[in-house]
């Protein structure tokens, strides 16, 4: 019997490399809870655009309650702005949601 192939998670360098690369050639999925974040906060595809070049992750994922995928903290203190995801593939990210650090 085949063995299935564990999905590695990618480390916290290779997640913020994916976050950016989405932006570029790649595809955002937004979940309804981001969009209405978004809309709420005044942020919009610009500043997570923006967030892709500047933005870092510090912590280590978290697996989400829900799906049981690997969620990720992206954010930049200067543009007050956080972003928890998961990422499809190389390409592409789903958003969960859109916070201020403040």
């Amino acid at each position: 019997m085949p063995r299935k192939k564990t999905k590695k998670t990618p480390s916290k360098e290779e997640a913020r490399n994916i976050f950016h690369r989405a932006f570029g050639d790649g595809s955002v999925r937004y979940t309804n809870h981001s969009r209405d974040r978004m809309g709420e906060r005044g942020i919009d595809a610009n500043d997570l655009m923006q967030l892709s070049v500047v933005g870092l992750i510090y912590n280590e994922p978290e697996p989400d309650i829900n799906t049981g995928e690997m969620k990720f903290l992206i954010q930049c203190q200067k543009m007050d702005l956080k972003v928890v995801f998961t990422i499809h593939n190389k390409k592409t990210i789903r958003l969960i949601t859109v916070m201020n650090c403040k």
